[in-house]
């Protein structure tokens, strides 16, 4: 017998060869022609490679995020917040829009960084004892205590017999413990003529207003609660005390609603 070095077709008659029964001979169905095949042929036609489209590269994590905070925004959605913190907070306006000058960039610098970084009130108190104890106007315990306790004497009405102050801050530079700001473990107390004080517990709302670069900041949209300048025009240590006084009301209750971050205008 011949070998078959061409298997795909007869050279006697051009027809397609099969295998013999017993697989080891190609036979030529059309003029019965047999052939010894020199490699293993398998009956069945080749078939076509097929090529699979090329799957899209994976994007990175930077690009996807920027890709739905992008998708977020033409959607009408709330993209991530560049507050510090979005497991706090609801920010219904962008650091950008808030900050008009010096003076507001130095409240909302100070802010981002103590609930963002700083994130415990141990740690924003230790960065207030250590970084803003600038002037006389701002005392804790076992500093400026003279200060600290003639306005806890003032609102002593306003506190459990177990509270415990924090850190005061004068709202002026002579108000030497009449008028000022108190954190304690409990609230934030606010005495001007009147005395108004916020749980930290029922801090829903934090509303900023710094139209003319003169920051105030607002709790609950209650003007009663206005925060202004302490001491020597000292906008970071206003910062640093409403972050305090957010992180209390997480630490008291992490399971709470967020806190809503607005302009005075939008309450």
């Amino acid at each position: 017998m011949k070998k078959m070095y061409e298997v795909n077709k007869c050279p006697n008659c051009s027809g397609r060869l099969e295998k013999s029964e017993d697989g080891r001979k190609l036979v030529c169905p059309f003029c019965s022609s047999e052939f010894e095949p020199e490699d293993e042929i398998s009956e069945e036609p080749k078939k076509e490679e097929v090529k699979e489209e090329p799957s899209e590269k994976e994007e990175p994590a930077e690009k996807k995020e920027e890709k739905t905070k992008k998708e977020e925004k033409e959607e009408g959605g709330k993209a991530t917040s560049d507050w510090g913190n979005d497991a706090w907070f609801e920010a219904r306006i962008p650091t950008k829009k808030v900050i008009k000058g010096s003076s507001s960039r130095q409240v909302i610098e100070c802010f981002v960084k103590c609930v963002g970084e700083l994130k415990t009130s141990e740690k924003i108190l230790k960065y207030i004892k250590t970084d803003l104890k600038k002037g006389t106007g701002v005392a804790m315990p076992g500093m400026n205590d003279d200060k600290l306790n003639a306005f806890v004497k003032r609102v002593r009405e306003y506190l459990d017999a177990d509270e415990k102050p924090l850190i005061y801050g004068n709202i002026a530079l002579l108000s030497n413990g009449k008028k000022g700001i108190l954190v304690t473990d409990k609230r934030m107390v606010i005495g001007r003529s009147k005395v108004t004080n916020v749980p930290h517990g029922e801090l829903d709302s934090v509303c900023f207003d710094t139209g003319d670069d003169i920051p105030f900041i607002l709790l609950n949209g209650n003007d009663a609660t206005k925060m202004e300048s302490i001491i020597s025009a000292d906008y970071n240590l206003m910062g640093a005390m409403i972050a305090l006084c957010c992180a209390l009301s997480f630490e008291q209750n992490p399971g709470r609603e967020k806190i809503v971050l607005t302009e005075k205008k939008d309450d």
